[in-house]
């Protein structure tokens, strides 16, 4: 079933506010941390605290979108930008 707006939006506003805990642990895998230009301090913040704790990554700034805004707006141009990243690393 579909959900609603006010869902949606009560499912924005807690993810907003949580905070990734700034803690060392090792991730091995090679990651990809995408955010949007429009997204909330925040979120930027753990993208960076993110980052300290992976060996190897790539951060992107996607271009005049909110955070998941592609991703559950338009999964298909999603997934496409996602692609063209890939194969952008694998050259």
């Amino acid at each position: 079933s579909k959900m609603t707006d006010n869902t949606l939006d009560n499912i924005m506003i807690e993810s907003g506010h949580y905070q990734i805990k700034d803690k060392t642990i090792e991730i091995s895998a090679i990651t990809l941390l995408l955010y949007g230009s429009k997204e909330r301090k925040e979120c930027i913040r753990n993208t960076d605290i993110l980052a300290k704790q992976l060996k190897q990554y790539k951060i992107v700034e996607i271009p005049r979108f909110h955070h998941g805004e592609l991703a559950i707006g338009n999964p298909e141009k999603h997934i496409e930008y996602l692609k063209s990243l890939i194969m952008e690393r694998e050259k």
